[in-house]
């Protein structure tokens, strides 16, 4: 389905009111905040909360990362992730998703580029006496490539996930 088809306007909306799911430019930004801790030199924990503006819906999750290699001589670091994501602010319908992922990144001066591959678990779930719709799940992958720039306290990254719809991000931080 097309992000312009009409079809989207009746999502998480009342027919009568104009909520589409994006603007003519076919984009959807949404902004993000998230807070990383290092629990060890291996391990990270991170949460992650968006909330559309302009909707009625919104994300929360949680993440750990662990580091199984760590050459911090040469730069060179393997990692994998597990992370988990719920759907909020919808009354009637439920989504989770759980993800792990494979990344490896290189420190070449102020930037560590990186890259990796993502397997999603999704599982979608109607709680309303509106419709009768089954519980829906899927499985996908995506790649992910992208370069972070870290400078005493400052922190920029730009990645692209790549996979059936493509997601672009920009991330700004202060590390301390």
């Amino acid at each position: 389905m097309k992000d312009y088809n009409g079809a989207w306007n009746n999502t998480f909306s009342h027919p009568e009111d104009d909520h589409w799911l994006v603007g003519d430019d076919h984009t959807l930004t949404l902004p993000v905040l998230t807070a990383r801790m290092g629990i060890t030199n291996n391990v990270d924990i991170g949460l992650i909360y968006t909330d559309s503006i302009e909707a009625n819906y919104g994300w929360t999750g949680v993440d750990v990362k662990y580091a199984f290699h760590q050459d911090r001589r040469r730069g060179f670091f393997v990692a994998t992730r597990l992370s988990t994501v719920v759907l909020t602010g919808v009354q009637d319908f439920n989504y989770y998703q759980g993800a792990v992922d494979l990344l490896v990144s290189k420190k070449v001066g102020w930037f560590t580029p990186y890259a990796g591959i993502t397997a999603i678990y999704s599982v979608a779930d109607e709680n309303t006496d509106k419709v009768n719709l089954k519980k829906e799940s899927s499985v996908a992958t995506e790649a992910i490539v992208g370069t972070q720039f870290h400078w005493k306290y400052l922190s920029v990254a730009a990645e692209a996930d790549i996979a059936r719809i493509n997601m672009y991000t920009v991330k700004i931080g202060a590390t301390f």
